[in-house]
């Protein structure tokens, strides 16, 4: 259906997000409309040359995936461009919510002297969820936390996976608080995310470049994070603190929260840089870049 209309029409550029099964059938369109292909992951592994030779530009989410596709596939550099994620900094920005900040807190039951440490993602193992608890299991320090975990492992349904049971019973048998929201809608995130103070990342896959990353620095929460994909390309040492994946993982988060938690004038100044990197991402910016991306080809001169 998609094919036909594409053909009926006078399309100036077809851009498909992700699924990279669509571009040689689409290329074949009888305008020769020019094809991008968008990845979000790293989805095109050994012997994907002639779907790469089919789009005019495939365009990836973080140079570490852009990397990884010309390793892994016998391409010209020229054929992938690196494009930045980016989010909204005007929602995705604590000033916003300030008056909502003690109601969000009350409701969730939150003392005002309470250090948040913030999980968002879904709850599986890629995700680290399980190392994270181990570590703040670990903690000995005077102050008061709380641990909200933004999630679940299935979108929205009712249902439980065995490792978000498995997390669950881990949180029961620790002396912490630990709140879990389960799955909260996208619009929600910003003004939710609001009452974090650390943010932590602890993925132990490689992630292509992790949303979330974005959303916290655009909130100004400073992160702890793993060296893990393209994650490296949206921090700094300034607003983020970066662990390595290694047999001492659960330690290093351990002390790095611990870092944190006991430095109030470190988490004031890492906020306040993680705000400053965070703009960089904004959405004007990407729209902009990913205009020139696309006009960057043959016959664009009198595109508007």
């Amino acid at each position: 259906k998609i094919f036909k209309d594409i053909n009926r029409s006078n399309y100036d550029r077809l851009i498909i997000e992700g699924d990279k099964k669509y571009v040689s059938l689409l290329k074949k369109n009888k305008n020769k409309t020019d094809v991008y292909l968008h990845i979000h992951h790293d989805s095109l592994k050994c012997g994907n040359e002639k779907i790469i030779n089919n789009c005019d530009k495939v365009i990836t989410v973080s140079d570490y995936i852009k990397n990884r596709t010309l390793i892994n596939n016998k391409v010209l550099d020229s054929k992938i461009v690196s494009l930045k994620n980016a989010v909204n900094t005007e929602v995705f920005n604590k000033e916003k919510y300030k008056n909502e900040l003690n109601k969000i807190r009350k409701g969730l039951n939150i003392d005002n002297e309470d250090i948040v440490i913030g999980f968002t993602g879904r709850l599986i193992p890629e995700k680290g969820i399980k190392e994270l608890l181990l570590a703040i299991k670990n903690l000995k320090i005077p102050k008061k936390i709380k641990v909200i975990i933004i999630g679940s492992a299935t979108f929205g349904q009712k249902s439980k996976s065995d490792y978000e049971e498995e997390i669950k019973l881990l949180s029961n048998s620790m002396n912490k608080n630990i709140i879990y929201t389960g799955y909260i809608h996208n619009s929600n995130i910003p003004k939710i995310n609001s009452i974090v103070d650390i943010s932590v990342v602890p993925s132990i896959w490689e992630e292509p470049a992790g949303l979330v990353v974005l959303e916290a620095l655009s909130l100004g929460i400073p992160l702890i994070v793993t060296d893990s994909g393209g994650i490296s390309e949206y921090i700094n040492d300034e607003c983020a603190i970066t662990v390595k994946r290694d047999e001492n993982l659960i330690n290093n988060l351990s002390n790095s929260l611990e870092k944190l938690i006991m430095d109030d004038e470190l988490r004031i100044k890492m906020s306040i840089k993680a705000r400053e990197q965070g703009v960089k991402f904004d959405i004007t910016k990407y729209y902009e870049d990913f205009i020139k991306i696309i006009k960057n080809n043959k016959g664009n001169k009198n595109e508007n």
